[in-house]
Parts: C-alpha cells; structure tokens; sequence
C-alpha cells in the first residue's frame, strides 16, 4: 500500500528556474533526460508548490512533473513486457520439463517390462530344460541379440544341466 508524505517544505524554485527548459529535456536523448528528470525529481514530487514566485515556474515544475509520469509509465510498461516474457518463458520450460518427466516414466516402464521378460524367459527356459528340451539354440539365438538376458539364461541353463548330470 502506498503511503504519501506531506508537503511540508518549500519547493526550491531557484532549482526549478535553474533546470533546462521542459521541451528541450524532453528532445533529449533518454539518458541526459531522465539524469534532469531525477536532479529535480525531490524537489518537485516532495516539495509544497503554493505561492510560486511566478507562472512560468510554476508550468515548469507542473512540466517535469508531467515527464515524470511518462517515463515512470514507460518504466511500467517495459517492467510489464520483460515480466510476461518471463513468464512466457517459465510456461516453455515448464512444458519441457513435463514432457522430459513424461518420456522418463515411459522409459522407467520399458525398462521394469525388459526385467519381467528377462524373468520370464529365464524361468521358461528352466522349465523347458527340466523337461529334457535342448535351450542351447534358443540360448545362442539370445546371445546373437543381445547380452544380458542371454547370459543369465545361459547361467540358469547350465545350473539345471549340472543338476541333471549329479
């Protein structure tokens, strides 16, 4: 919440008469302008502007304080579009994010689903050798796709074939 303080000095009118004159701060480029819009920025927002000496000052202060306002609403406005950029942004990232979290958990799932064949073909091949069926060549057949799981049927398969031989 805004709290306004009370104008309870005296405007420094020398500094308002001293100051460039509005129209030409205004056609200055932005950085020489707003360096006099804050070297009288105090004095006009926070000083009692009752009983100038003269009009003129008067419509110079009113002027700065005129320039004040626009460039305090294009402060705004580029605060405002550099915000919703940003948020812009964050919706991207989150977007990536959910889509990452999702292809994770699908890969998770792959994975868990791999292990159960894995199981199952191991304990199928235990029961296929048990009952006197030769899993050698399915065991080769395996081993030509692929490493792992051929390796533990092979390590179940020849536990069973040195069971049968005792």
């Amino acid at each position: 919440m805004v709290s306004f303080r009370s104008r309870t000095r005296p405007l420094d009118w020398a500094a308002v008469g001293a100051a460039r004159e509005v129209d030409a701060v205004a056609q200055s480029p932005a950085t020489a302008a707003v360096q006099d819009i804050q070297c009288l920025l105090n004095n006009v927002a926070f000083g009692d502007a009752r009983d100038p000496p003269n009009p003129e000052l008067l419509q110079k202060a009113f002027g700065f304080a005129q320039l004040t306002i626009e460039y305090l609403l294009h402060v705004q406005e580029t605060v405002t579009k550099s915000l919703e950029a940003a948020q812009a942004e964050l919706a991207t990232e989150r977007l990536a994010l959910d889509a990452a979290r999702a292809k994770l958990c699908r890969r998770q799932g792959q994975g868990r689903e791999l292990r159960d064949c894995q199981t199952t073909l191991a304990a199928a091949s235990t029961m296929l050798a048990q009952f006197g069926v030769d899993v050698a060549p399915l065991l080769q057949r395996a081993s030509a796709h692929g490493g792992k799981q051929s390796s533990q049927m092979q390590v179940l398969a020849n536990s069973h074939f040195r069971s049968e031989l005792n």
